[in-house]
């Protein structure tokens, strides 16, 4: 009975180191999380990008000389 008792006092001591572990890196990987965020905005962020060109859409030469090809 009291190996039992004693090993389930370890196994709830680990329990808690374990446990511990778990709640200090959680708010470590939150706040690498916030980092990485931040991170990605600062670099994908409009500011970064050259503006799109406004050029105005036309038909290619090509396209407009089938006319004559149908016509012959």
């Amino acid at each position: 009975m009291q190996t039992s008792v004693s090993k389930l006092e370890q196994a709830a001591d680990q329990l808690h180191l374990t446990m511990h572990s778990i709640t200090t890196n959680g708010s470590s990987l939150e706040e690498i999380k916030r980092e990485i965020q931040v991170l990605k905005g600062l670099f994908l962020g409009r500011s970064q990008f050259p503006p799109i060109p406004q050029i105005p859409p036309k038909i290619p030469s090509w396209q407009l000389e089938t006319a004559e090809v149908y016509l012959k």
